[in-house]
């Protein structure tokens, strides 16, 4: 049989929750502290970013907003948990599906905006 665990102890609820935290800060970071330079340290860094500073600066702004939807995204779990109880390793298996596709999408988005500059 199928554990299904209480609201409040599910481990995908938690994971979930956590990503929350981990994504919002990197938003508030990327919002309010964007990298001003092309610099290999923090920031959207790939090749096409830093081929200008227009590139550069079109990457951190659009990339900071993508990751704030990111982070709202990671309130989908725990609103659909709250409406449908499902087993333990599903609703685990949906958010790490979603941390690994969620960067992917922030990656072919932004790399597709910042295409148009050329």
């Amino acid at each position: 049989m199928e554990e299904v665990f209480p609201y409040w102890q599910d481990p995908g609820l938690l994971f979930s929750l956590a990503m929350v935290m981990v994504f919002g800060c990197a938003t508030f970071l990327m919002w309010r502290f964007p990298p001003r330079q092309i610099n290999p340290l923090y920031g959207y860094r790939t090749r096409r970013a830093a081929l200008s500073e227009a590139h550069w600066q079109l990457a951190q702004k659009y990339s900071g907003k993508l990751l704030g939807y990111l982070c709202l995204s990671f309130f989908l779990y725990p609103l659909l948990r709250s409406f449908w109880s499902c087993p333990a390793y599903l609703g685990l298996s949906l958010v790490l599906a979603q941390l690994v596709f969620a960067p992917l999408w922030l990656y072919w988005q932004t790399e597709k905006k910042l295409a148009q500059l050329e």
